[in-house]
Parts: structure tokens; sequence; C-alpha cells
């Protein structure tokens, strides 16, 4: 969806498979973890593929403590860090002065609103997106699939038959 928008997308993750799914999506540039983890390692190649700078915009799915840090670490002057889902126990740590001074927004959200639900749906209507439905399971199924969102496994979304 960023890039009906104009972005040009980074996709950083430590699965291969998930890799190439985003590259299916529209990802133009993908960051492995497992090769590159939150590190400067990490920040060279983001900058690299930014162009050499940093990113205006960082959305964080995965949210841990290391990737959240990193995600702020790569985002340029008036950057923005949006953070989507919980992930308990984690936290960041941010010098107050480097906030104020790279004039970043960090912001979380936890689900999409009715208006923003229904806009995804008139693209999805359109054919300017797909939806990323990647399997369905029944409801017994259900502790195996929670157990692969804890796990990270899951890529897109899933659908409960019933």
């Amino acid at each position: 969806m960023a890039r009906l928008f104009g972005a040009r997308v980074i996709s950083a993750d430590v699965s291969g498979e998930k890799i190439e799914k985003t590259k299916k999506y529209g990802a133009e540039a993908v960051i492995n973890t497992s090769e590159r983890p939150f590190d400067a390692s990490f920040d060279e190649a983001v900058t690299e593929a930014a162009g050499g700078t940093g990113v205006q915009v960082v959305i964080d799915l995965y949210g841990s403590s290391k990737s959240l840090a990193a995600c702020y670490r790569c985002l340029d002057t008036a950057g923005t860090l949006v953070r989507i889902g919980s992930r308990v126990g984690d936290r960041l740590e941010i010098d107050p002065e480097a906030l104020t001074m790279k004039e970043v927004v960090l912001t979380g959200c936890r689900y999409n609103t009715k208006e923003e639900f229904n806009k995804s749906l008139e693209l999805v209507r359109a054919g300017k997106i797909e939806p990323v439905v990647s399997f369905s399971f029944s409801l017994s199924e259900v502790n195996d699939v929670l157990d692969k969102l804890e796990l990270n496994q899951v890529f897109g979304r899933g659908v409960a038959v019933l």
C-alpha cells in the first residue's frame, strides 16, 4: 500500500521465505536480519537501500527492543516510526535530546479505524492492492496458529473457517 503513495519500500525479516514474499508484494530492497542483525550492519544496509540517507517512515511490525532501536536509528530528520501491535516486556530507550534534535515522530497503532478499513476495501475492489491471506484454519487449529504468531512464523493474515 505504501507504494500507492510513492514510497520506496525496504523490507527486513529473518525468514528467507518471508523476504521473498515481500518482494512479490512490492518491496524494492530487502534485508535479511539473520545476516544483518539489528546492529551497525543493518543500519548500513538501510542507508544504502534508501540512497544514502535515513528513511522518512518506518513501520515496525515486530517490535522487539532491538528492532525498535534499529528502526529509530535509521530514521531521517523529521522521520516517523510507527509500531503496529504489541510485544509484552520490550522497551525502547531513547535519548531525549536526540529525540528533540532529530525531530522524529513516534507513534503506536493497535488496529485500523472503520474509515481506514473501508478505504482499504475500496482499494482492494479497485484492484490497487491485493490482500495477503496466506492461510486458512479451522477453529480446532486456533492454538497452533497462536503459537505460530508468537514465534513470528506467520506472513500476512489467516482466515478462520467456521
